[in-house]
């Protein structure tokens, strides 16, 4: 249960600002392979999947890497936080819909910080460092969301003009030119499901490609390999576990079996000689669950101080109930 917080965190913590947007599907450009930060839509691009049958709104999404100064902080290189910004058009598709306190940016210079890091509060003024010559771009923090980073990094979404604004301050030789969002994401109109979204704008736009959320964010470079190797632990974790209970209650019963003839001739049946097995298998598993249930809280609270695990309080009971089912077995 330990490694399974760790990895469902993880999941998230690569993904989750993808993921945890308002939009049904994304689109990408199609040279980019998949990959949010390699991507870039046209406006043509844009204009042809707005126009696609089933879509009922779509909005850019910018996507790029940041050096943020916390409110509070002296400008020295110890204290400066590498962030992704994810600039939205305020009112279209692209807003965290995660959010545990505060507000969404309703005016540019607002954003949305992930909850929980220190130094991204609600109602912090938190500065966007710009290239040499350049003033820094201020944004206060109006809203804080959960699950809500991006490439393991503390993530803002910010407006799109907010976004356009700290591309030019650190590259101003680009003032002028347009920014090109890396993606669009979309809504579909009622009663076209996702994935039929999805599949008519790939069928009708030249040059992009487009995806649920969900497959979106499965598809971005590393998660893949993050999911094959924390399943593989999961699965030897089970085995060693599996293992380990049946040769208990195996050498538990071993040990008792001179006992039975000598309770059976004193007079115990054969239902009594279930029970007991019974029982004391029911205190070991209870116990068991228990002392293992304590230990992951307290686990989970140790690295919380450095990493955002969480427990998923549904996969927790689910694999408690599948291990006492096969401990009883």
């Amino acid at each position: 249960l330990f490694l399974q917080s760790l990895f469902g965190s993880l999941g998230d913590s690569f993904t989750g600002a993808l993921r945890n947007q308002s939009g049904e599907g994304v689109v990408l450009g199609a040279d980019a392979r998949k990959n949010l930060s390699g991507s870039v839509i046209t406006p043509n691009a844009a204009a042809a999947v707005s126009q696609v049958d089933g879509v009922g709104a779509s909005g850019p999404l910018g996507v790029g890497a940041f050096t943020i100064l916390p409110e509070g902080k002296a400008d020295t290189s110890e204290n400066l936080v590498a962030a992704f910004l994810f600039g939205y058009e305020l009112g279209k598709p692209g807003a965290p819909p995660t959010l545990t306190n505060g507000r969404l940016p309703e005016w540019p210079n607002e954003d949305v910080a992930t909850a929980g890091v220190s130094g991204f509060r609600g109602g912090d003024t938190v500065r966007i460092l710009a290239a040499e010559g350049t003033t820094p771009i201020e944004v206060k923090i109006v809203g804080e969301a959960s699950d809500l980073r991006y490439s393991v990094q503390t993530t803002l979404f910010v407006s799109y003009d907010t976004f356009t604004a700290a591309r030019y301050a650190s590259n101003p030789a680009a003032v002028g030119q347009p920014v090109f969002p890396a993606a669009l994401v979309v809504t579909a109109r009622s009663g076209t499901p996702p994935e039929q979204l999805a599949t008519r704008i790939n069928a009708n736009v030249r040059g992009v490609e487009a995806f649920t959320t969900s497959e979106a964010a499965a598809a971005q470079p590393g998660v893949a390999s993050v999911n094959q190797s924390f399943s593989l632990l999961l699965v030897l974790t089970v085995i060693v576990v599996l293992m380990v209970m049946a040769f208990f209650f195996l050498i538990l019963n071993v040990q008792k079996a001179p006992a039975f003839p000598l309770l059976r001739a004193a007079g115990a049946s054969k239902g009594d000689l279930r029970r007991a097995i019974l029982i004391e298998v029911c205190a070991v598993l209870v116990g068991g669950l228990v002392v293992g249930f304590v230990l992951l809280i307290a686990g989970v609270a140790v690295v919380r101080t450095f990493f955002p695990a969480t427990i998923d309080a549904r996969t927790a009971v689910s694999y408690g109930l599948y291990l006492a089912l096969l401990g009883f077995i």
